[in-house]
Order: C-alpha cells, then structure tokens, then sequence
C-alpha cells in the first residue's frame, strides 16, 4: 500500500500526477486541512478517486489549545492506519508536526517527497533546518510520540518529485513532474489582452489595501482571483469564483478564449512559478515596500527565474 500524506489542493493536484505518472495502485489518502471549502473538497473527490481509502481530517490550529486537541484526535485516528501495511509514503509539508505524528506512528518501507511550493526553493526556509523546540514543545512531541524532523525527511526521501525545473530543491535526487503542459495552449488571431490580479492574504504579507486599491484602478485589472485565506474585499473588480486552484483555472481559460492573451499579477504567490512558461501568459510580481524582509528570498529566486518585478508603491 501507497500512503499519500496532502495539506493543500496544489499538493493533491501533483499526488494525482504522481499517482497516474508512476502507476501507482492501492493508494490510501490522508488529507490535514486547515480549512474546509469547496477548491479542498474538488481536489479531494478528484485525488479520492485514485485511492482505495481516503481520510479528511480537519484542524483548528487557531490556539494552542485546539492544537493539543487536534494532535490527540489524529494520534486516535492514526490507529486506523495501522491495519495497512504501507511500502512507501508520499507527503510534501515536511515541517508540518502534525504529518511528523503520522509518520511518526506508522511503519513504511520508503519514503517519497513532492514540492509544496517555492519555500522547497528556498534555502533559508524552514525546510533546509529543524526548528528549534522550547522545553514545552519537546515534552509535547515526546507526549504524542513525534520523532520524525525536517532533516530526517531530507535523510529517507529516496526521491522528490518537483514541479520546478532546474531549480535546486530539498535533496539532489529529483524528477521532474510538470502538472501543467506549457505547450498545448496556442494561440489563435489574438486580439486582446486580459488581467487578472491573483489574491493573496493582506495580513500576512504586510501589504496596506489602499494599495491593491490603488494598483487594481490604476493598471484596470479586469479580474480579480482571491486566495481562500483573504478576509479583504474590492469592489472596484469583478472576481472569479472556482473550486479550483488558479493555475488549473487558467488553462481552462486559455484553452476556451484562444484569442486572448493574459497579464496574471500578484505579489509572490507560488502561482508565478507554476505558470511563468505557459504560452500566452505574462507574469508580473509585484513588490512594495511593505513587504516584510522575510519575504525577500522569494524576489530573490523570481529575478534567478526571469520573472518581471514591478514595485507599486515608489
């Protein structure tokens, strides 16, 4: 058996690439999601239908308490895993403690590794080091049996499927797995061009929204795409609505308005990685001075990766 661990509908997407690549059979799916909506649901139902079982476990991570309790459900929950006898195990979020507790608890053969998005590129990141544990922490984990670390994952990957060529990644041993075809969308008489901005959580990146306000009227974005995590709202664009994620979204679009080619804009969302080689699409990262330094890595490898940068607030 096949133990596919997901956090996010992008990883689910590639574990289904995975999965059809690789041919793999008896596949039980475990999926930590921090929220419940329709794009996790989508890519749920869609992953689910490759695997003999599957499982959706819902955290609230929003206070320690709620954290105890979650670890506690899934340390129960992990006891029903232990009826399988799993060959190998797939996950992406190597930091994550709560994919550490299954791990943790659960016997396998091999261990397999895909992206979860630029922070695999991203050397400075908190999967290139073990965190550092205060005292609580690690009675906590020795409570709930964790053992597993970012650096013993790196040690057993056998192999990382990533979706980013030639970037350097969590270990040496990679395989390249595009989830997107650059080259099956072409372009017929185009005639227009068509912009739409890619959301991303205000409060965590530090941006002002008067100044997304400022930047969708002035550049008169057409479309707006928010991220599932965005408490903020606009009323000066009209937003896209979609159970699936962007990348998957636009190349339906493109393959349905062979006339249009399209400006995707966003701050530093792993969207600009994920579609910066689609024919028709232009990808523009945006940069204010808001942003938190922490961030400046990921400018970093955009600029390594030929991506514009435009700063917005000068």
């Amino acid at each position: 058996m096949n133990l596919i661990i997901c956090l996010t509908p992008l990883q689910m997407l590639i574990a289904e690439t995975i999965i059809k690549k690789k041919q793999l059979k008896n596949n039980i799916l475990v999926v930590i999601a921090y929220n419940d909506n329709d794009k996790f649901r989508y890519y749920y139902n869609r992953l689910s239908s490759l695997c003999n079982a599957s499982y959706f476990f819902l955290i609230d991570n929003s206070s320690l308490f709620n954290r105890i309790k979650a670890m506690a459900r899934l340390k129960l929950f992990v006891s029903l895993l232990s009826k399988y006898d799993f060959s190998s195990c797939y996950l992406a979020s190597i930091d994550c403690s709560y994919i550490q507790l299954i791990t943790s608890s659960i016997e396998y053969q091999e261990l397999y590794t895909f992206d979860d998005g630029t922070i695999n590129l991203l050397a400075d990141s908190s999967y290139y080091r073990d965190k550092s544990y205060s005292l609580f922490e690690k009675v906590f984990r020795r409570i709930f049996g964790i053992k597993d670390t970012v650096s013993l994952y790196r040690k057993n990957s056998i192999f990382h499927y990533t979706i980013f060529k030639n970037n350097s990644n969590i270990i040496e041993n990679t395989e390249f797995i595009p989830f997107i075809q650059p080259n099956v969308i072409q372009s017929y008489n185009v005639d227009k061009v068509v912009k739409i901005f890619v959301g991303q959580p205000l409060s965590e990146i530090k941006v002002d929204k008067n100044t997304v306000i400022s930047f969708l009227k002035d550049e008169k974005i057409d479309y707006y795409y928010p991220h599932p995590r965005e408490k903020d709202f606009f009323d000066n664009v009209e937003y896209i609505y979609s159970n699936r994620i962007f990348e998957d979204y636009l190349v339906e679009y493109l393959e349905c308005n062979v006339s249009a080619d399209i400006n995707v804009y966003t701050f530093f969302s792993t969207v600009v990685m994920n579609i910066k080689d689609l024919n028709r699409v232009n990808v523009i990262s945006l940069f204010s001075s808001q942003v938190p330094d922490s961030f400046i890595g990921v400018y970093r490898l955009f600029r390594e990766n030929n991506i514009e940068i435009r700063t917005i607030d000068e």
